[in-house]
């Protein structure tokens, strides 16, 4: 058999697990406090990814799938490969929305809308000179919705409406807080005095009961079930409004709500709750009030302020931080696992049976049964392994049991419970010999190898005579070849008698037969063939 050479760049492979009820979860261990265990992944974007400002203050995207970002630099754009950045004479901008070709945004004193030229650069056009009155010129334009064809520009105390033509000013009670598109209708808060409807003839119609909202600040209004509104304040919880009544959602976790300050709220097209907070992250739960994840900086956000949130077509959400932006792939069939308070250790392998994921680290055998909790939202009770505690480096599926290689040597894994079939220490690594085999299995240790059979039960069979040096991994080829390698033997290709009980003959392999001078390569085999990744580069068999 000859060895050819390919130099190509290292590719890390990453296992990843299907679980059994809802798709993959890929395991991190990493220290933290929080509600939930496992999120979607989340790609965060540093100041140093966009050359921009930190601050990102609201998020739209246009038809060609571009996100565009209210940046106290500009407008930012980005494409999913490249980033610009737009500046509107050195303005902040604080709000932005997209309607067909036409990009507005808002900031101190001015609005406008943005459009590609021939270069497909973006130019600005503003709208400011419409409105024939002074009061913009102390205003800033922090928000920005469309509804029924026509473009809302507010501050907090002056709301606009463009229709295409003429920038309009609509009387207010008040100061407001945010005008909400909630479903068919138009609300806002009058901080004053409580929720109010901006009817279609632009006239101002209280909501019955609202006045309860008076002198909270209201951050979010979302539809709820049929005809109810859901309330988010910053300081005072979460409130339902139906016909006329108002109760709190989920008031145990009110005193929670308040501390963290609910800042935006989002009601995703798959129906789940997104609350970002200005102390901790961001919240998403279920329409029952069920939580399914907790994001903050301790699994995957840079900074736990959520200046904006928005949910792109693609059913990702984006984040606009304080500090950054993040992205968190809702669309994604990937869960990361963060073992917040370190209990499991480091990771090695892992397997599923009958149900119950099994992790193998260096502390023992943790097991988590799906069957009794099918609930994402819900957290991941992994529990160790009756007699299974030290460094695990394999656990490898048999029928209805489990094997496991564990620094102590072997045990057959059965629920919840270890039992040794092999006091040879060091199960690095096992595989069955041949499908001709399938009760007989070959398992690498630090003393060379063994062989383990099935008779009515797994246990030891007998060693291996003529090999002693450990085997950290190894691969049975078609010819029925052992290719091993261990942590200082570099790769070898041992020769079995027929029984596999003593070794009849060893080759290395070495600089003579292509192979760089490594000591300790990494050997795996896939689609029938040897692959060897050795010193930076890749070898077939």
């Amino acid at each position: 058999m000859n060895i050819f050479t390919f130099v190509i760049d290292h590719i890390q492979i990453i296992v990843v697990l299907r679980l059994l009820c809802f798709g993959f979860i890929f395991l991190v261990v990493l220290n933290n406090k929080s509600f939930s265990q496992h999120t979607p992944p989340v790609n965060y974007y540093r100041v140093s990814d966009y050359k921009a400002h930190q601050q990102n203050w609201d998020i739209a995207q246009s038809s060609d799938r571009t996100i565009h970002f209210a940046n106290t630099s500009g407008l930012l754009s980005f494409n999913g490969n490249q980033w610009n950045l737009d500046r509107l004479n050195n303005k902040i901008i604080r709000s932005t929305a997209v309607v067909g070709d036409r990009i507005y945004t808002g900031a101190y004193g001015e609005f406008g809308y943005w459009v590609k030229n021939q270069c497909s650069d973006l130019t600005y056009h503003s709208l400011s000179k419409k409105f024939k009155d002074d009061a913009i010129i102390k205003e800033e334009i922090w928000h920005i919705i469309t509804f029924n064809g026509k473009i809302y520009f507010q501050s907090f105390s002056l709301l606009l409406v463009y229709d295409g033509i003429t920038v309009h000013k609509i009387p207010l009670p008040g100061s407001i807080m945010f005008l909400h598109n909630v479903g068919e209708r138009l609300i806002f808060q009058a901080l004053d005095y409580g929720l109010y409807e901006l009817k279609t003839d632009h006239s101002i119609q209280p909501l019955p009961g609202s006045g309860f909202f008076k002198g909270k600040t209201v951050t979010g209004i979302l539809p709820y079930n049929k005809d109810g509104l859901m309330v988010t304040t910053n300081s005072n919880g979460i409130y339902l409004i139906q016909k006329g009544n108002i109760t709190e959602w989920n008031p145990s976790l009110k005193n929670y709500f308040s501390e963290i300050q609910i800042n935006k709220a989002l009601l995703s097209k798959k129906g789940d709750l997104f609350f970002g907070s200005i102390r901790d992250g961001v919240l998403i739960f279920k329409s029952d009030g069920s939580l399914l994840y907790h994001i903050n900086t301790s699994n995957g956000l840079q900074n736990n302020t959520i200046l904006s949130i928005f949910e792109d077509m693609d059913k990702n959400v984006w984040l606009g931080l304080d500090k950054g932006i993040g992205k968190i792939n809702m669309n994604d069939d990937m869960l990361v696992y963060f073992d917040h308070k370190g209990n499991l250790g480091t990771v090695y392998s892992s397997a599923i049976l009958d149900s119950i994921l099994y992790l193998g680290t260096n502390q023992g055998v943790y097991y988590y049964n799906q069957k009794n909790n099918k609930n994402p939202e819900n957290h991941m009770d992994f529990r160790l392994v009756k007699g299974s505690q030290g460094q695990v480096w394999q656990l490898k599926t048999l029928n209805s049991s489990l094997l496991c290689g564990h620094n102590e040597g072997s045990f057959i894994i059965k629920g919840a419970v270890a039992n040794k079939i092999s006091s040879v220490t060091g199960g690095w690594h096992s595989e069955f010999i041949s499908p001709q085999k399938p009760k007989a299995i070959l398992q690498g240790t630090y003393t060379g190898l063994i062989v383990l059979i099935h008779d009515g039960e797994w246990k030891f069979s007998h060693r291996v005579e003529g090999y002693n040096d450990p085997v950290k991994k190894f691969v049975i080829d078609k010819d029925t070849n052992i290719w091993v390698v261990g942590p200082n033997t570099g790769l070898l290709k041992l020769r079995a008698d027929k029984d596999f009980k003593k070794i009849i003959n060893i080759k290395a392999y070495a600089k003579n037969e292509g192979l760089s001078e490594d000591f300790s390569p990494e050997l795996h085999i896939y689609n029938h063939k040897i692959i060897i990744n050795s010193s930076g580069q890749q070898y077939f068999l």
